[in-house]
């Protein structure tokens, strides 16, 4: 019979330790054996903005094993009266007790109601806000409402009809040109939310370099580190990175060639409030640096 050393015997009970240890307490336990699902409320929402890049973070965090994604915008917080917290519930995917719920509705951000309906849900809320060139923001917002009709001479005249007043055109003044007024949207968030509390990613780094601020999104999160550079494949079809799969045709449509002349009155409309919210965000996202000179 073989005989067994003191030593190796302590070895043997060392290295046992450590595997119950890890197996027990790991972040990355729900990976290696199977644990009980249920649905759990968000702790993070992607509050917006529109076409600035929102889907594809939640397409990104969705490939974090630490993150469980919900598969639709369920506008909740938008309610004037919020709805009974069963009907968000049965919208959010089903998660370990180690991920963490994250829902995206890109229209809170311009809600009157959101803002103070999510605080009074859960005061520690994490918000996750992707802005990006209002200017760009609203030719995409454009080609999105308007996809068979894409030519630069429509968009001309519909947005020259939304810089006048009138009933007729309020809504597609506040679609295409309001929702880019980000100053004004983010100071009612910030009568709830100390700016701590929103995360802010640039929409255009999203598009040229995503595992940086994927990156930085992750450790707000407080998810473990998942978004290497590598990761990322540079998808020439579509002119942006994907993660694994690319986002569906419905992303990356063709825009229009806008005239110098509307650009220079589209940045000249925005400056004043670009100014306004690069002080309240204290981040100097340079927009117009993309205008055409002497705007």
């Amino acid at each position: 019979m073989m005989k067994v050393s003191k030593k190796g015997c302590l070895l043997v009970i060392f290295l046992a330790g450590l595997f119950v240890v890890y197996y027990s307490y790991s972040p990355q336990q729900h990976e290696t054996r199977k644990l009980p699902l249920k649905k759990r409320f968000p702790k993070a929402l992607i509050i917006g903005a529109s076409k600035c890049g929102s889907r594809a973070i939640l397409e990104f965090l969705g490939r974090h094993p630490d993150v469980a994604i919900a598969p639709k915008e369920v506008y909740y917080f938008s309610k004037h009266n919020l709805p009974s917290r069963d009907i968000l519930l049965e919208k959010m995917p089903l998660s370990t007790e180690y991920q963490m719920t994250v829902e995206k509705t890109p229209s809170y951000f311009f809600s009157e109601n959101a803002p103070r309906n999510i605080y009074m849900f859960n005061k520690t809320m994490k918000l996750v806000l992707v802005v990006n060139d209002p200017v760009k923001r609203v030719i995409s917002q454009y080609v999105q409402l308007f996809p068979y009709e894409n030519s630069s001479k429509k968009f001309e005249k519909l947005i020259r009809y939304c810089l006048k007043t009138g009933k007729k055109i309020k809504h597609y003044k506040n679609v295409l040109l309001g929702r880019g007024l980000y100053d004004v949207h983010l100071k009612r968030w910030l009568k709830y939310f100390p700016l701590a509390q929103i995360h802010i990613v640039d929409g255009q780094r999203l598009i040229t370099h995503p595992w940086e601020p994927m990156q930085k999104l992750e450790a707000f999160l407080g998810v473990r580190p998942y978004f290497q550079k590598e990761k990322f494949i540079f998808n020439q079809t579509k002119g942006f990175y994907c993660l694994g799969n690319c986002l569906d045709k419905s992303k990356g449509r063709r825009h229009p060639e806008i005239k110098e002349e509307m650009l220079k009155l589209l940045y000249r409309y925005y400056i004043d409030h670009n100014l306004k919210f690069y002080q309240l965000t204290n981040i100097d996202f340079d927009w117009e640096r993309n205008a055409p000179h002497r705007i």
